[in-house]
C-alpha cells in the first residue's frame, strides 16, 4: 500500500493542530488504531514579540488619556464652581446695593450716569444753559440734582470772573488810542442786548 493518505483517513485540522494517522499496519483489514499526533508549538513568533509592547504602549497611553481627560473635566468643572461663586457674589452685592438705593429717602435717591450726562448736556446749552442751571440749582426735590447744577453754576461764575480779569487785563494793555473804539464796541454791543 502507498503512504499517502486518503480522504476518509485525513480528519479535521482545527485551531488545535492535532490530526490523527491511521497506522499502515491496520489497513490490511484489521480495526485501526487512531493515534493522535500533535502539531509543532512554534516557540517564537516575531508577532507575538512586537504585539506585547504594542499593547503594552497601547494601555499606557490609553491610561494617559484618561488622566488628561479627568483634568480637563476637573479643570473644567473648577472654572464652572469659580464662575458660579462669581455670579453669586456679583449677584449679591446688586442685591444689597439695591436695598440701599430703595431704603434710601426720596431727596436723596442715586441719579444714574445718563442722567447726569444729560443735564450736563442742557446745563451747557448757550443762554438757554445758564437759566435752566439756575432753575435746577434751586428747584428740584433730589439734592443730588441740585448739588450737580450748583456745581455747574460755581464753574459759570468762575468762567465769567476770568473773562471779567482778562478783560480789565486786555483793556489798559491797548494804546490809549484804540481803548475808546473798544469802549463804543462794547457799548454798542451792550445797547443791542438791551443792557
Amino acid at each position: 500500500m502507498t503512504d499517502d493518505k486518503s480522504g476518509e483517513d485525513k480528519l479535521f485540522e482545527g485551531d488545535n493542530a492535532q490530526e490523527e494517522k491511521v497506522s499502515p499496519e491496520d489497513s490490511a483489514g484489521a480495526p485501526a488504531v487512531i493515534k493522535p499526533v500533535q502539531a509543532e508549538i512554534i516557540p517564537d513568533v516575531p508577532i507575538a514579540k512586537s504585539a506585547a509592547p504594542a499593547a503594552t504602549a497601547a494601555a499606557t497611553a490609553s491610561a494617559v488619556d484618561a488622566k488628561a481627560a479627568q483634568k480637563a473635566q476637573d479643570k473644567a468643572r473648577r472654572a464652572a464652581q469659580k464662575a458660579q461663586k462669581k455670579a453669586e457674589k456679583l449677584k449679591a452685592r446688586r442685591e444689597k446695593q439695591q436695598a440701599l438705593i430703595d431704603s434710601c429717602p426720596p431727596q436723596y435717591k442715586p441719579v444714574s450716569t445718563s442722567g447726569f450726562f444729560w443735564l450736563g448736556f442742557i446745563s451747557y446749552l448757550p443762554c438757554v444753559g445758564l437759566v435752566i442751571t439756575i432753575l435746577l440749582s434751586l428747584l428740584p426735590r433730589n439734592k443730588n440734582i441740585k448739588h450737580f447744577e450748583r456745581a455747574i453754576l460755581i464753574m459759570y461764575l468762575i468762567a465769567v470772573i476770568i473773562a471779567l480779569v482778562l478783560g480789565i487785563v486786555f483793556f489798559f494793555s491797548v494804546p490809549a488810542d484804540n481803548r475808546q473804539a473798544i469802549a463804543s464796541a462794547i457799548e454798542k454791543i451792550c445797547m443791542a442786548f438791551g443792557f
